[in-house]
């Protein structure tokens, strides 16, 4: 009689669709009941030898309502590939794959490459991390000597020098720790543009307003909308289209969608990475939720017609009326119209 391999079982309020879930993964899987009281605790019965050492996922019933894995939502039915590796390792960075972008970019002629919304972290930022020098291992330090010390990490270095030699230029989404002069830290979702040319940064922003480049990982669970899970990621991938070709119709410029795709620690990312030209076409796309390069030439001067016509905002923008967007939040309904 072969094994059945751990799971680790967070259980809270059981519903119907939930003891069916439960007695069907139980036939394949042996259930570990989920009982710490804080993340350090977690991560200690993670370690060679402890009780959670061999866990091969982590599954949850309903909503699980208090802890550290507090509000998260409940996973598909299949199993999900659980938070070790991505929290075991001492920084999220896998150069070596990251270099065989690189690659295979230069073999198309590739002279910008993007890359998606945190980067350097294998998993998206969900998780209750309460010790500061185990959340120092996820952001890369940076200072009013040193902004842009990111270029020269020993965990990221690899891949600049790969760039230097390729001359290919980088956008990079990466956490920011920001220490001032001061000692004051600040954590910033923080994105670069590198010149292999210059080899130097020479544009950053911390998520703000994006134009041209963005890189994001969007959950294809959408519990707002209704039907299967399937149309969920379905509509969710709809709006996330819609809004890149209007912003890039309505700034008459090219835009560049990078995601970060396929199977998360809690659940499924939506795909969809993108180039969208001034018109709001899609003139490339990925294929899949794998590691994929999507390219495509661009020719900026299509840019012209737009800028110079409708979205002319020098001649069209009367900022002067502007005051409502800036002083106002929320709907104030007008009067009514007198019967």
């Amino acid at each position: 009689m072969s094994v059945k391999p751990d799971i680790l079982m967070i259980d809270s309020t059981v519903q119907a669709v939930d003891v069916a879930r439960r007695h069907a993964l139980g036939e394949k899987f042996n259930f570990i009941y989920y009982d710490c009281e804080s993340t350090n605790e977690f991560k200690e019965r993670m370690k060679p030898g402890g009780p959670y050492a061999n866990i091969v996922a982590i599954v949850r019933n309903g909503w699980h309502k208090a802890g550290p894995l507090a509000y998260q939502r409940p996973f598909a039915t299949d199993v999900v590939p659980h938070y070790p590796e991505s929290l075991k390792s001492e920084h999220g960075c896998n150069s070596a794959r990251m270099i065989k972008h690189l690659d295979q970019a230069a073999e198309k002629h590739v002279k910008l490459l993007v890359f998606p919304d945190l980067t350097f972290n294998t998993f998206f930022a969900s998780y209750v991390i309460d010790d500061p020098e185990e959340l120092a291992k996820f952001f890369e330090p940076a200072s009013p000597a040193d902004p842009y010390a990111i270029i020269n990490s020993p965990n990221d270095k690899p891949l600049i020098d790969r760039a230097n030699d390729l001359g290919i230029d980088l956008y990079l989404g990466y956490g920011e720790r920001w220490v001032d002069d001061d000692g004051k830290k600040t954590y910033y979702n923080t994105a670069v543009y590198y010149s292999a040319s210059q080899q130097k940064c020479i544009a950053k922003y911390r998520k703000g307003v994006e134009i041209l480049l963005e890189g994001y990982n969007t959950t294809a669970f959408a519990p707002q909308y209704e039907g299967t899970s399937e149309w969920q990621e379905e509509e969710a991938l709809f709006h996330h289209r819609l809004s890149c070709q209007a912003g890039s119709y309505q700034n008459a410029c090219f835009s560049i969608h990078a995601a970060k795709a396929g199977k998360g620690d809690h659940g499924s990312l939506i795909g969809g990475s993108s180039i969208v030209d001034p018109n709001g076409h899609i003139i490339a796309e990925s294929k899949t939720k794998e590691d994929e390069l999507v390219y495509a030439t661009i020719d900026l001067a299509k840019c012209r017609k737009g800028k110079g016509r409708v979205f002319a905002f020098e001649q069209h923008r009367r900022t002067e009326h502007y005051s409502r967007l800036i002083n106002q939040t929320g709907v104030e309904e007008p009067p009514l119209l007198d019967e």
